[in-house]
């Protein structure tokens, strides 16, 4: 029989620690498209601190962050972003943090990549999560994309009561 791995959940509200910061820069550049890659971790923080009302939610490992489910609000609505470490991709953490999410709020608003065609850091292609967002319950608004520097994304929504 093997061992459960000893993953912790974290709700945190407060401010990200240096090291927490550097673990989700590190994450972002190694999990999402090149085409979206902050140039330094200062510009990275930089965007986080445009984000109304953040909060962070994380799976860890041994101390190191290997999922990342951050909310916000935009133009009056809940949104998130969520990276989960390609060595626990698959293994239900993405749809653990949506199922948690759920159970607090009546609805979730996000981007997601509808095409396979860009490359991660390590030139492996990024995989397009709109099949993991459809399992989730999402909607998938494909007539309202966003192309934004040649990266195309489209709208998807989780609402309760649709």
């Amino acid at each position: 029989m093997t061992a459960k791995p000893d993953i912790q959940f974290i709700k945190h509200n407060g401010a990200l620690s240096p090291k927490e910061v550097r673990e989700l820069f590190d994450l972002w550049h190694a999990e999402y498209p090149t085409v979206v890659h902050y140039a330094d971790l200062a510009s990275f923080e930089k965007y986080l601190t445009t984000l109304e009302n953040l909060q962070h939610r994380f799976y860890k490992k041994d101390g190191q962050i290997i999922g990342w489910y951050l909310s916000f609000v935009r133009e009056g609505n809940p949104w998130f972003g969520m990276i989960i470490d390609r060595n626990w991709q698959g293994k239900g953490l993405g749809s653990k943090f949506i199922r948690k999410v759920q159970e607090e709020q009546d609805e979730m608003h996000g981007w997601a990549v509808p095409v396979n065609h860009y490359m991660k850091s390590d030139g492996e292609p990024y995989k397009s999560p709109l099949d993991f967002y459809r399992k989730n319950g999402f909607t998938i608004y494909e007539e309202d994309m966003l192309l934004v520097k040649e990266f195309e994304r489209v709208k998807i929504i989780w609402k309760r009561y649709e």
